[in-house]
């Protein structure tokens, strides 16, 4: 036995068998495994490398893509602001010339002066400048008081009536100069534009008795405006969450439900309504009336839900599908429903007084009465001077993509019944893009692209085919239509642009509507 082997006692076999077939090839394998062992370290790490380099293509593509729409966005805000000065200069009054002398003469030289002075005298016969026929004052004041009598007293008085012109308590003269453009039926108006303006009154109404009750019932108002406030807090809550949207909806639900609970008069609801349903057999609610309280959350719900499309989708249009899921379930539930119809035309007062354009009304931006015909908002209530074009934008674009998220809902796989149906949509598209150039605004561009964005592919699939030609009208003939003598649109502005870039978008999308 060797020395090692005496001190290592299995150093003589593996000394004596190291050269052995057996350890050659364990030692191979071993080898063998490494190998491999090492080669899929180096495989993983060159996938997790090009993984590494795909995602930071992808970020820069992304980083590059925002940029892009950054600046885009970035020129129209500024074309937008170059068309507002300039809009803004064109009100500027300018001023008259001097008349010439007219010389010492005979008594016929001075005609020149009073002819001009008679053409001075004219020029106010605008008929938007021209104060529309109103209900005598002693009428509008009796209608008034009839109203804000207080229904909570005796049972049987029914809420306010509508009337058919607006009283003074509306902003004179802006719904006045609305109803009389509008009292004559043209065929490019949707269906109750000036009956909507009645039942917005009718609304108005109503809400000054319920708060004349709650100033002298502390306990009923008590129970309103607890209700009151929870209802617009679970509106404003509304997200992309669609577990927390349904919770929301759930807890507005009860809010109404339990509305319907709190004493008060009834009402008959055709007031708010475009026409007055017959009684039918197997439909909740079927009888005369219904609980006024009721009737009035379902307008403040309404009035909060447009708050959320002028605030949150003015400035993520993407807001607005969420909220208007919320609106239409309301609306198209059973129990709040009368004789089996919607109360939809509460909201839609409200939209129609909000955002006109949707209804087909046409007005001139340049014109204080122009834009009290297309709704564009002053800073507060009370003041005179008007929203920037910008925030005017913004409001238009919220409350035409809340319109068009209500409109374009399938009701294919639902029991329940559509409260406003996709043909409402169309009737609104064909409205706008049936405007003559030198009647349109920057408004109906505004309008028109947020009706479009983000819903093209719902419009595909009410109308198919139809909604490609449809849509190739409101996307590249109207804007040209900018470009035609006499457009009261400039076709460079950032409201015709912001059409146009719809057309390249579908393009990308594998929709190209110039084939």
């Amino acid at each position: 036995m060797s020395y090692f082997g005496a001190t290592f006692p299995d150093f003589d076999l593996r000394f004596e068998n190291r050269n052995s077939e057996e350890e050659h090839a364990a030692k191979l394998a071993a080898s063998h495994a490494e190998r491999l062992k090492i080669n899929e370290a180096a495989r993983r790490a060159v996938e997790l490398e090009e993984i590494r380099q795909n995602q930071f293509k992808l970020r820069q593509h992304t980083l590059q893509e925002e940029e892009r729409v950054r600046l885009a966005e970035e020129r129209i805000r500024e074309e937008t602001r170059l068309r507002e000065i300039q809009n803004r200069e064109r009100q500027i009054p300018k001023v008259p010339e001097r008349l010439p002398t007219p010389p010492a003469a005979p008594v016929q030289e001075p005609k020149p002066t009073v002819t001009v002075s008679t053409a001075v005298a004219v020029q106010p016969a605008n008929p938007f400048t021209q104060q529309p026929q109103q209900i005598p004052p002693n009428t509008v004041a009796e209608q008034t008081r009839q109203a804000a009598a207080n229904p909570f007293a005796q049972q049987s008085t029914t809420a306010p009536t509508p009337t058919p012109t607006p009283t003074p308590i509306v902003a004179p003269p802006i719904p006045s100069t609305t109803q009389q453009s509008h009292s004559q039926k043209h065929n490019f108006l949707l269906k109750g534009v000036d009956r909507y303006v009645e039942i917005h009154q009718a609304l108005k109404q109503m809400r000054k008795v319920i708060k004349k009750e709650c100033e002298t019932n502390k306990k009923f108002q008590k129970e309103v405006g607890d209700l009151r406030r929870e209802l617009r807090m679970k509106v404003g809550q509304t997200n992309k969450n669609k577990a927390e949207n349904k919770a929301m909806l759930t807890r507005i639900f009860k809010i109404l439900e339990d509305s319907m609970q709190i004493g008060s008069p009834g009402v008959d609801p055709s007031t708010f309504m475009l026409s007055k349903p017959e009684p039918r057999e197997g439909t909740v609610n079927n009888d005369e009336k219904m609980p006024m309280v009721f009737i009035f959350f379902m307008n403040m719900f309404a009035k909060y839900a447009i708050l959320q499309f002028s605030n949150e989708a003015g400035i993520r249009p993407e807001m607005a599908d969420p909220i208007g899921v919320i609106v239409v379930q309301v609306f198209a539930r059973a129990n709040f429903r009368w004789r089996g119809e919607s109360l939809i035309d509460i909201f839609m007062a409200k939209m129609r007084m909000a955002c006109p354009a949707v209804f087909g009304i046409r007005g001139s931006e340049n014109t204080e009465q122009g834009r009290a015909l297309l709704g564009w908002g002053r800073v507060d209530k009370g003041e005179a001077a008007y929203m920037s074009e910008e925030q005017h934008a913004s409001r238009m674009t919220g409350l035409a993509a809340g319109y068009a998220a209500i409109s374009l809902r399938d009701f294919s796989k639902s029991s329940l019944q559509n409260p406003w149906h996709a043909s409402h949509y169309w009737q609104t598209l064909a409205s706008i893009v049936a405007t003559p150039p030198n009647e349109r605004s920057a408004t109906q561009y505004y309008v028109l692209r947020a009706l479009v964005d983000g819903y093209e592919s719902t419009f595909f699939k009410f109308y198919g085919n139809t909604a490609r030609a449809a849509l190739k009208v409101v996307l590249i003939d109207f804007p040209d239509g900018a470009s035609a003598p006499g457009s009261s649109v400039d076709p460079g502005s950032g409201a015709v642009g912001g059409v146009k870039v719809l057309v390249e978008k579908f393009v990308r999308q594998g929709i190209d509507l110039r084939a």
